[in-house]
């Protein structure tokens, strides 16, 4: 009779977990929890790419410049906006990480 009560616990404590675990992805999986998670993603993906080209413009624009001294030539004028002292400083520890 008593082993019979210990595998009864056994069983309910197993079926308590179980649909706790079930109840967990089934929050996860919802329509709501998804669609934030890929809000998330996708907000912080268009950021990275924003900082990713501001980043290739200043390079881009400081090699122009590098290039126009060593060849003599006047600079091109300002055709792209002054980059910011953050960006900047972007730039150069990207520039940094390449020539290690």
């Amino acid at each position: 009779m008593i082993g019979r009560l210990v595998w009864f616990g056994i069983g309910a404590g197993v079926a308590v977990w179980a649909s706790g675990k079930v109840k967990g992805y089934l929050r996860r999986a919802s329509p709501e929890a998804i669609s934030q998670r890929v809000t998330a993603s996708v907000g912080g993906a268009g950021k990275s790419a924003r900082d990713f080209w501001d980043r290739v413009r200043v390079a881009s624009a400081e090699r122009e410049a590098e290039l126009r001294s060593m060849l003599g030539q006047p600079s091109a004028g300002p055709e792209l906006p002054a980059p910011t002292p953050q960006l900047e400083q972007r730039a150069g520890t990207a520039r940094s990480r390449l020539t290690r």
